[in-house]
Order: C-alpha cells, then sequence, then structure tokens
C-alpha cells in the first residue's frame, strides 16, 4: 500500500463500506444483528459490503455486525475474517468515526468452514453505530 491512503490507513488498517441489513432470533432470548454478515455461522446473509472482496490484512471480511438483545442495541460487534488468525489479527473497529470502546476477545476458529471469529465487546451497550434502519451506509474502519 503507498501514497496519501497507505498513510492513512497504515500497513494493515482496512477502510470498508458497510450498507446496513439485520437479522432477528426471535425465541425465548431473541437476538438481534445489525450490519453485514456473509459468514456460515448464522446461516442468514444480510447487508453488504465494498470493495468486493472486502480485505484485512490479507483475509476476506466475511462479516461486521453488531449484536444485543434489543432491537438495534449493541453489547458487542463481531467480525469474521476468512482463514485460521491468530489472537492479535485485529484489535479495534472504527464506524462513522466513533471508535468502538471495548476490548477484543480470544479468537474462534471454524475448521469446517476455515474462518475465524473475533467479538469486540463494548465497554457500555448502546444503540449500534450501523444506524437504526436497514440501507443506511457505514464507513468502517478495522485495525
Amino acid at each position: 500500500m503507498s501514497g496519501i491512503m497507505g498513510m492513512l490507513l497504515g500497513v494493515s488498517g482496512a477502510s470498508l463500506t458497510v450498507t446496513r441489513g439485520s437479522y432477528a432470533e426471535i425465541g425465548k432470548l431473541s437476538t438481534y444483528y445489525c450490519g453485514y454478515d456473509a459468514s456460515v455461522g448464522l446461516y442468514v446473509n444480510f447487508g453488504s459490503i465494498a470493495p468486493v472482496p472486502a480485505l484485512f490484512n490479507g483475509a476476506t471480511v466475511k462479516a461486521v455486525y453488531s449484536y444485543g438483545f434489543a432491537p438495534n442495541e449493541a453489547l458487542a460487534y463481531t467480525m469474521i475474517f476468512s482463514g485460521n488468525q491468530a489472537a492479535g489479527f485485529v484489535t479495534g473497529l472504527t464506524i462513522n468515526g466513533t471508535s468502538v470502546d471495548g476490548s477484543v476477545g480470544a479468537p474462534s476458529f471454524d475448521a469446517t468452514n476455515n474462518e475465524t471469529t473475533f467479538s469486540l465487546f463494548a465497554t457500555v451497550a448502546g444503540p449500534t453505530l450501523f444506524g437504526l434502519s436497514d440501507g443506511l451506509t457505514s464507513s468502517v474502519s478495522l485495525s
């Protein structure tokens, strides 16, 4: 990476555009997802991402979404990447200029689907940074 974009993003940064979609698992403890997901984990694709393919540190970004137990609530943010990624692979998430304040948990590798999930647990739960309705576009940076 070179030029101004390289200086802005750093060697390992990624700047993406996510168009919000959503999915709800309704049950005894309902869970609401907002953002983008094309991973195998939820069995439901929602939202979209650009550029295609969306890459971070050489891995394909398969999902970036928030989840909570009420519509548009964000208790945590999930990031899913292709391949087996080590702890420290992703350390931060910024959406529309707001850095998600919290800590990234240990990676979880799904060997069957060859993808690694990271969750960033928000220090304070609040409304999702992906906006309050489907179709909204967000600028997303991974670090």
